[in-house]
């Protein structure tokens, strides 16, 4: 069933269905994705790195991050809709999903911008942490994920212009609220990061560049 889905083209017809005004129909296309992933594993991760189905689900998030002051981002995550938190929620899986299934996508969402998105989500311009939400624990255990074993994502996360992640991590685990699970997707993102690269000091200044 699942290969006579792909036949027939239905991940390149959920993929045109990510650029829906409706904020709904978007959440309702990732979901069906994310089942297919689930469902047939590599075979589709495969299917969605050659449609350019990945790069769709990275621009949503690219266009969910939080912009502004610890207090405006705030005053924003308790109005907007919650489908958008949602959609993030969705996408995230989806990605963290195909990571899990197979290298290539690995590989692939390293060298997209996901690593850069993830950050602009979790760190503010002003320098502070985004407000604990529950797309956070979803979009670290992608990092997480991404981060494991792989050279070229830490190679990116120790450069300067990604602002010290790993105080960004400490901030966010010890952040007020925040749940066990973030606390521990947190805590081993570092210690991944610092046993790949010892020279990391976690307890460096946040660069405010």
């Amino acid at each position: 069933q699942m290969k006579e889905l792909m036949q027939h083209g239905a991940i390149e017809a959920l993929t045109l269905r990510l650029t829906d005004h409706m904020l709904r129909v978007r959440v309702a296309a990732v979901a069906a994705i994310r089942g297919m992933v689930s469902a047939g594993g590599g075979p589709v991760c495969s299917t969605i790195l050659s449609s350019g189905t990945v790069g769709m689900l990275v621009a949503q998030l690219q266009d969910s991050g939080p912009a502004g002051t610890a207090a405006t981002v705030a005053q924003a995550l308790e109005n907007r809709d919650a489908m958008l938190d949602q959609l993030l929620v969705q996408v995230l899986l989806t990605l963290t999903m195909c990571c899990q299934s197979s290298g290539e996508a690995v590989e692939a969402l390293t060298e997209r911008p996901v690593l850069e998105a993830c950050l602009g989500f979790l760190r503010l311009p002003d320098g502070g942490t985004a407000p604990v939400r529950a797309p956070l624990i979803e979009m670290m255990t992608l990092l997480l994920t991404l981060v494991e074993d792989n050279a070229t994502a830490v190679a990116y996360l120790t450069e300067p212009a990604a602002a010290a992640p790993a105080l960004i991590f400490v901030h966010l685990g010890q952040a007020p609220g925040a749940p066990p699970l973030l606390q521990a997707l947190c805590a081993s993102t570092v210690m991944s990061l610092v046993q790949q690269h010892p020279s990391i000091d976690p307890a460096a200044p946040l660069s405010q560049g």
